[in-house]
Parts: C-alpha cells; sequence; structure tokens
C-alpha cells in the first residue's frame, strides 16, 4: 500500500510541474503574442500615415496570410498526429507482447 502511495504522490507530483511548465509557455506566449500585436499595429499605423496602404489593403495581406499559415499548421498538424497514433499502436503491441510472454519481460 506504501508503494501505491509513494507512486500516486511522485505522479501527482510530476502532474504539478507539467502544469507549472504549461503555464510559463503560456505566459511566454502571451507576452511575445503581444508584442508582435504592437509591432503590427505600428507598421500599420506607419503605411497608412505615409500612404504607402490603406487599412483595407493591411487586413486583406494579413489575413490571407494568415489563412495560408493556417492550412501548413493543419497540414503539419495532422502529420504529426498521424505518427503520433502509429508510435501508440506500436506501444500496445509492444505491451501486449510483454503482458502474453511465458516469463514477465520476455518478449
Amino acid at each position: 500500500m506504501e508503494d501505491f502511495k509513494t507512486k500516486v504522490s511522485s505522479e501527482l507530483f510530476n502532474i504539478s510541474y507539467d502544469l507549472h511548465l504549461i503555464k510559463k509557455a503560456l505566459s511566454s506566449i502571451t507576452k511575445d503574442i503581444s508584442l508582435n500585436m504592437s509591432y503590427c499595429d505600428i507598421i500599420s499605423t506607419i503605411l497608412e500615415e505615409n500612404g504607402l496602404a490603406e487599412r483595407g489593403e493591411i487586413d486583406t495581406l494579413t489575413m490571407d496570410l494568415n489563412d495560408r499559415r493556417e492550412s501548413e499548421t493543419k497540414k503539419i498538424y495532422e502529420k504529426v498526429t498521424g505518427k503520433l497514433k502509429d508510435i501508440s499502436d506500436e506501444q500496445k503491441i509492444i505491451r501486449d507482447l510483454l503482458e502474453n510472454s511465458p516469463v514477465k519481460g520476455e518478449a
């Protein structure tokens, strides 16, 4: 029973640590996004004030670029998700082999 409590405690600690890392990463990403948005606002204002582009042109260019990036990201995400599924399937096969081996640990 003590071993179980130790394992649960250890796993909860690991989960807490992972959540802390995720929180830290999200905070950093949020700061980066805010900084990039500020750059974009300043650049847009300069372009407009100097008559190099109108707000509608800037918005259209921005949305077009964003759509292309989202499409590329989706393709990469789908590829990674497929690879992760393959790895998960392989892990299940290995787990089954280990569980069904005549001597535990013998595959």
